[in-house]
Order: structure tokens, then C-alpha cells, then sequence
């Protein structure tokens, strides 16, 4: 059984034409995207907000947010790899595609994808380059100018974004 859309393009789509204007396998709006990321966040730090509040006083701050970086990667990695979206994505109707055929991530693509706008954030603990912080979500933002919004994270990891419904 293959895990291929209908309406995805025999080839990938390089402009907006290439997709469905509505519905399953047109893309995914910014707006939606922005939102299922809001509720990943959300889902990630109920667990580990009593967590937090009282490892803050025992361990650095510092490590603390690594440990939250190091769960968000393996949440999008496992989510993405084993069913194509995560929560958040899942309740606005929206999934990651592998960009060449429209099927499932690969768990490398998966990875990739989660890694790559996570980096400027492992970077700013590097003293010398606080201000890198600010460079992830404009990695998230790239997707606005691309033609069919991809962002640079999904142009690393060869995926596309993409409605459910």
C-alpha cells in the first residue's frame, strides 16, 4: 500500500499552479503552519513545565533548554518520520511530504528538517553569537517567498508542506 496522495503532481511542483488550489495536497497556509507549531509548543511544554520550575533551582538554566531542544527534535523526528505530521499539524489539517513523490519523510528527512532551524538556536549558547538566536524563525519564515513554501528547512530536507483536507 502506498502512502501517496491522489492529487500530488507527477513531478514536484515548482510553482503554486503545480498543486491543487484547495483541498487535499494544496499547500499548506502560513497562517496554519504558524499555528501547528504554536501547539506543538504548547504540547511539549506541558510535561516539562513542573519539570522545569524545579530543575531550575538544581541544574542551569542552560541545560534545561537544551534538554527542551533536544525533546521538541525528537518529537518532530518521531511524528514526522512515523506518521507524516505531528499534533499540532494534525489539527490544522496539515502534513509534511516528501517533496520528490509526496509520500511519508524518511527518518533522515525527518531529522534534517527538524535540525536545521533548530542549529541557530544550539549556536546561541556560543557566547560570542547571542544574537543567532533570532536567525530560527526566520528560517520558519522563508517559506512566505518560496513559490510553492518551502522554507529552507524543507529545502535541506527535500519536503513540502502540505492540507490533509
Amino acid at each position: 500500500m502506498s502512502d501517496l496522495p491522489p492529487a500530488y503532481p507527477p513531478t514536484p511542483p515548482r510553482a503554486r499552479d503545480d498543486l491543487p488550489l484547495v483541498g487535499a495536497g494544496s499547500m499548506a497556509g502560513i497562517g496554519a503552519r504558524l499555528a501547528a507549531r504554536v501547539i506543538d509548543m504548547i504540547v511539549l511544554s506541558l510535561p516539562f513545565a513542573p519539570f522545569t520550575k524545579i530543575v531550575n533551582n538544581e541544574i542551569s538554566p542552560h541545560w534545561v533548554a537544551f534538554g527542551t531542544i533536544v525533546a521538541t527534535l525528537l518529537y518532530d523526528v518521531v511524528c514526522v518520520a512515523g506518521f507524516g505530521m505531528t499534533l499540532g499539524k494534525r489539527a490544522f489539517g496539515i502534513r509534511v511530504a516528501r517533496y520528490t513523490d509526496g509520500g511519508r519523510p524518511t527518518p533522515s528527512q525527518a531529522a534534517l528538517r527538524a535540525v536545521v532551524p533548530s542549529m541557530p538556536t544550539f549556536l546561541a549558547y556560543v557566547p560570542a553569537i547571542d544574537w543567532i538566536g533570532i536567525v530560527s524563525p526566520l528560517i520558519y519564515l522563508s517559506s512566505v517567498i518560496d513559490p510553492v513554501r518551502r522554507g529552507i528547512h524543507d529545502k535541506a530536507a527535500g519536503t513540502i508542506v502540505l492540507r490533509t483536507r
